[in-house]
């Protein structure tokens, strides 16, 4: 049974579209991917960004300028609401500059050890910058 890959990209914090195709190609040589969803407030940024990660495969998740941080509030929830599913990831891709996440992968590394027992924990931290 191949491994299931979820990625969770912080467009804001790392805006590397170029990036997009190695990253995709990546996650597919760990297994299926099952999740692949990147987070900016979309209206932001150019329209040859959007067209190369629409062409890669990436849902665009478009998040309302409500304050600061509002697209990692909303990739941490997505991130964690998928911990519930069915689909449950083997492989979790973390794409972000920011240090906020720390407590992402303290989360993960917890719900993933309670619901499969292992210690060693498939999260992948990528900084393009």
């Amino acid at each position: 049974m191949k491994n299931r890959v979820s990625i969770y990209w912080d467009f804001e914090n790392v805006p590397a579209p170029h990036q997009a195709k190695y990253l995709m190609d990546f996650a597919q040589s760990r297994g299926d991917v099952v999740t692949n969803k990147v987070y900016s407030h979309w209206s932001r940024e150019t329209r040859n960004s959007k067209c190369v990660l629409d062409r890669c495969g990436f849902e665009r998740i478009h998040v309302l300028e409500k304050g600061t941080n509002s697209a990692d509030r909303k990739l941490k929830s997505d991130c964690l609401a998928e911990l519930d599913t069915s689909w449950f990831p083997d492989i979790i891709i973390l794409v972000s500059a920011d240090g906020g996440f720390a407590s992402l992968v303290r989360k993960l590394q917890v719900s993933i050890f309670n619901r499969t027992g292992k210690v060693n924990t498939a999260l992948v931290v990528i900084d393009f910058s």
